[in-house]
């Protein structure tokens, strides 16, 4: 063996060696307590980490079933979702104005919301729906199609962010009473009083609501432009609608196709064998 070799062997000995003795100097309950310091710092660090990315979204829920057994039922409250960091929902509630409430689970996905409201043991709300915004920001409304309660029900659902009793209405004004190069500041819009919905004239395809006394699209449709698309349908920027890929109109709503060898019933919004 060459000198620069044995140099070489005889410094990674030392290095061995003088690693043994530090162990040694540190001692099992120091070195292990080191390590579980650190773990537990890592661990802490991360569940903060977690913790942080969860996002609660509080939203106002309107569900109405449109077709079904349980036709006209109407599912109102308040909607409240923990979202994960992955947009898991493990956590949430939908709390009625009659005091009930029901657990749900359900996935955020950017846009896209899908819901489980367990309503009883054997009845579930089972909610589609896309956002104006993303889900987790709870910005803008949300709106979609839900199955449920029972087989054979089918409607639609909208939910929004609660206003809170003391934000007002705010909109721009020109308060200068000059031109347009007058400044724009924000007046407080007084609280509209109810409408007369016999002086509103919404033509033959719209409806007027009598809370807003705006021309609406009867319920399950609803609006898209100058026309009222099906249930849970999409609205293009061209003024048409249709239903997501995968689901058609069954009932003035969009159901979910059937697969090969299936068909839709129209009566049931069914899949079933025999075709129609």
């Amino acid at each position: 063996m060459d000198g620069d070799r044995f140099d070489a062997l005889s410094r990674t000995f030392a290095d061995r060696s003088t690693r043994r003795g530090t162990l040694r100097r540190l001692g099992g309950g120091g070195l292990g307590a080191a390590l579980l310091g650190v773990a537990g710092v890592r661990a802490v660090a991360a569940q903060d980490d977690e913790d942080e990315e969860e996002k609660i979204c509080s939203l106002t829920l309107v569900a109405t079933v449109a077709v079904g057994p349980d036709k006209d039922e109407v599912y109102e409250g308040k909607l409240r979702m923990v979202i994960g960091p992955e947009g898991a929902i493990d956590d949430g509630t939908l709390e009625t104005e009659e005091g009930d409430e029901y657990e749900l689970v359900g996935q955020a996905t950017g846009r896209a919301l899908n819901l489980r409201i367990t309503i009883a043991d054997d009845r579930y709300l089972s909610l589609t729906g896309t956002g104006q915004q993303d889900i987790v920001l709870c910005r803008g409304s949300i709106d979609g199609t839900f199955g449920g309660p029972r087989t054979g029900d089918l409607g639609t659902w909208y939910a929004a962010r609660q206003k809170r009793k003391d934000e007002p209405t705010v909109t721009p004004t020109n308060e200068s009473g000059g031109g347009s190069g007058g400044d724009n500041s924000n007046h407080v819009s007084p609280t509209p009083t109810p409408c007369d919905p016999d002086g509103v004239d919404c033509g033959v395809t719209f409806v007027v609501d009598p809370h807003s006394c705006e021309c609406v699209c009867p319920q399950p449709y609803h609006r898209c432009g100058d026309v009222c698309c099906y249930g849970g349908s999409v609205c293009h920027d061209n003024g048409s609608c249709s239903c997501p890929e995968g689901m058609e109109p069954c009932k003035d709503v969009c159901t979910q196709s059937c697969s090969s060898g299936y068909y839709l019933d129209p009566n049931s919004c069914q899949c079933t064998t025999e075709a129609s």
